[in-house]
């Protein structure tokens, strides 16, 4: 039966793309690992799935602070104040389709340009 060190171990997570910090993979290593030297089949097995445990949350996290600056960029919108006597007058509501599509367009250009 084939043992994998903790070398071997960020060959596969680099091989497999797996972004996440070194020391982060040695410390998912460290605590599947009986005897903290090698890691056989079943003990692999624990190890990426806590990799992906891992990876989720940071993405989950990522995906948080991208939520919070767009509710954030969504906040600073603002659309015109009616006018007295005309607030559902047609100028009105031109003034405001306007403002929503520059600030729509704003919007699509910088998700485009940060959230990628």
């Amino acid at each position: 039966m084939k043992k994998i060190d903790l070398g071997e171990f960020n060959c596969f997570t680099r091989d497999f793309q797996i972004a996440l910090p070194k020391s982060k993979i040695s410390e998912i290593f460290k605590k599947v690992s009986i005897s903290c030297q090698e890691l056989e089949i079943p003990e692999f097995k624990s190890a990426v799935e806590m990799m992906g445990k891992e990876y989720s949350k940071e993405k989950l996290t990522e995906h948080r602070a991208r939520l919070t600056e767009l509710e954030l960029f969504v906040k600073e919108m603002k659309i015109p104040r009616a006018y007295d006597n005309k607030y559902f007058s047609k100028d009105y509501e031109k003034k405001v389709l306007k403002v929503l599509d520059a600030q729509s367009i704003e919007y699509r250009k910088y998700i485009q340009n940060n959230l990628k």
